[in-house]
């Protein structure tokens, strides 16, 4: 944060100028065979951002479905043999959405 002196018709003010900084919330849900998660954002008022879910972790089949805010679910068709596979993949597609 830092002022900014103005003058405006001879009367001399303080203008206040901040950057907001985005926050972010995530939480993590994780089962043997699923991860769910939701990502929140906001600089002190928060909304849901994206949320979703990684299934049928070391199985066939297995997915990361996600919602982003006001889109529509998508799915994808994934690989993930174990748990710290899944747990990559959902780093990876935090770290697409968010700059970290």
């Amino acid at each position: 944060m830092y002022f900014n002196a103005n003058k405006n018709s001879g009367i001399l003010f303080f203008e206040i100028i901040s950057k907001i900084v985005e926050t972010y919330i995530l939480t993590i849900n994780g089962g043997s065979s699923s991860i769910k998660f939701a990502l929140y954002s906001g600089a002190g008022l928060f909304s849901r951002s994206i949320y979703g879910r990684i299934e049928r972790i070391g199985r066939p089949g297995a997915i990361l479905a996600y919602t982003k805010a006001g889109e529509n679910e998508t799915i994808k068709e994934m690989v993930i043999a174990d748990s710290f596979r899944a747990v990559d993949v959902l780093r990876s597609f935090l770290e697409e959405f968010v700059d970290f």
